[in-house]
């Protein structure tokens, strides 16, 4: 499953201008022509799949706990509004369940899904279950038609995923160096995805069977000089500084 022609990805969603992996924020990606969003995965304490970045909840939520530490019907009555980056103006936008986000991608099947299982809550409960709640959750978008990825800074993660979905894996690459492309070998994952801060400029990306994306990607003239270094998607939280879809 191949994911279709997306030089921009919007990362968390529209993430610049609204509050990150919110139901408004991908809302907003999509509506600007997006064809494609990431969003992040931390488990609640019932084991319900959420969008979340951090563990805590305080950047996002300005609540000072984990987001293990509360059920789902306590996390979706929190705000997910950042209020310190945004003040009050996304006020009650709350923290969506990953199978709300799933109803909302489901009636724009053009539009690819990265979805990100974050290490944190594997740490804490274990990759099995996050997958159990993680991945039956997404399936539906394959009846819907979306394209959908799962990506990891977990390289056990995407081999567990492989073995049980029929879906692309994505890693997410902490080190540009010689270990991590070693790594991305032996793992052969359908795509590698790393901030441009860990690209040496000028160098050509490593080349494989994987397409590239780089992202924390906000001008232009960057975003070009990357898609000649041999980077296939480029991920932003600010599309209209990209002029959404205008790269290519």
């Amino acid at each position: 499953m191949a994911v279709k022609s997306a030089p921009l990805l919007a990362h968390r969603g529209y993430a610049a201008r609204y509050p990150e992996n919110t139901l408004l924020s991908l809302s907003r990606a999509i509506e600007g022509g997006l064809p494609a969003v990431e969003f992040d995965l931390q488990l609640s304490a019932d084991r319900i799949a959420v969008l979340m970045h951090d563990a805590s909840l305080l950047r996002t939520c300005g609540t000072d706990d984990f987001v293990w530490n509360l059920d789902v019907e306590a996390l979706c009555g929190l705000s997910a509004s950042e209020p310190a980056r945004l003040g009050n103006e996304f006020q009650g936008e709350p923290v969506p369940r990953l199978a709300d986000v799933v109803a909302l991608l489901s009636q724009h099947p053009e539009v690819t899904v990265f979805a990100e299982v974050k290490k944190e809550s594997v740490a804490h409960f274990g990759m099995e279950a996050v997958l159990d709640a993680v991945l039956p959750t997404l399936a539906p978008l394959t009846d819907a038609g979306n394209p959908w990825v799962v990506i990891s800074f977990v390289e056990s993660v995407l081999r567990e995923v492989r073995e049980r979905a029929c879906v692309p894996i994505g890693w997410c690459v902490a080190d540009y160096n010689d270990s991590s492309r070693d790594v991305a070998t032996a793992l052969a994952p359908d795509y590698l995805l790393t901030n441009h801060l860990h690209v040496p400029d000028g160098d050509r990306l490593w080349p494989g069977a994987w397409k590239w994306v780089i992202y924390e990607v906000v001008d232009p003239t960057l975003a070009r000089g990357l898609l000649g270094q041999g980077a296939d998607i480029i991920e932003t939280m600010d599309p209209p500084a990209l002029n959404w879809g205008e790269l290519a």
